[in-house]
């Protein structure tokens, strides 16, 4: 389904201006994160700034298994590869979390910029390196999950959940509902909207600031 609806013009200082909202039942959602995949050229997790992932997509949750194969051959090796999540995690509930993962390699977890886990080896699900920090219901706060993979037989990394209480949220993968590319629009899912501000039916839909130059 599509559809779209525009306001009435008004006059503004600079000329006419008018509202147009669009809706697209289709139009993708933004849950799940965005994976960057790096071959790890100096064997110790050290990713430049100035270097390249060889694959970037989206991936609705942390939880791959690749067993003894590369992730993306011939690209990446089946060792000394690393990638890295990066998103937004909203919390269904608030309360205090810890984050920790099931993964070969080593592994480091940030939550709203904090450290929140990091162990330096392969690893089964251990709460203790793991450190809880408050969040609020339906709160987005940015997350980002490193696994450095060197020369485990397998390759592999889950991401898992809890509230510290361990019965508010209890020990859970973390669902891709929880899990945002982007931070929430301002318009519900589906909608979009677009500005004709000076009434050339030009349409504006985003500003970036940049230095004071728009």
């Amino acid at each position: 389904v599509s559809t779209s609806d525009g306001g009435p013009s008004f006059t503004t200082v600079g000329g006419n201006a008018a509202l147009t909202f669009n809706y697209n039942s289709q139009a993708a959602s933004p849950s799940g994160l965005q994976a960057s995949y790096y071959n790890d050229l100096s064997q110790h997790g050290n990713i430049s700034p100035q270097q390249q992932p060889v694959l970037v997509r989206t991936e609705p949750q942390v939880n791959v298994n690749w067993g003894p194969s590369s992730p993306f051959a011939p690209a990446l090796g089946a060792n000394f590869y690393v990638v890295i999540w990066n998103g937004y995690f909203q919390a269904p509930v608030s309360g205090t979390y810890q984050f920790a993962g099931v993964h070969s390699g080593s592994a480091q977890i940030w939550v709203n910029n904090t450290q929140v886990y990091t162990s330096t080896g392969p690893s089964d699900l251990n709460w203790t390196q793991a450190t809880g920090i408050a969040l609020t219901a339906g709160q987005q706060v940015p997350i980002k999950i490193q696994l450095t993979k060197d020369t485990d037989a397998v390759g592999d990394m889950r991401l898992f959940t809890q509230t510290t209480d361990g019965t508010t949220v209890p020990p859970q993968l973390v669902p891709s509902s929880w899990l945002f590319t982007a931070n929430p629009p301002a318009l519900p899912q589906g909608w979009s909207m677009s500005a004709d501000l000076d009434g050339s039916d030009a349409v504006y839909t985003k500003a970036t600031d940049r230095k004071s130059v728009v």
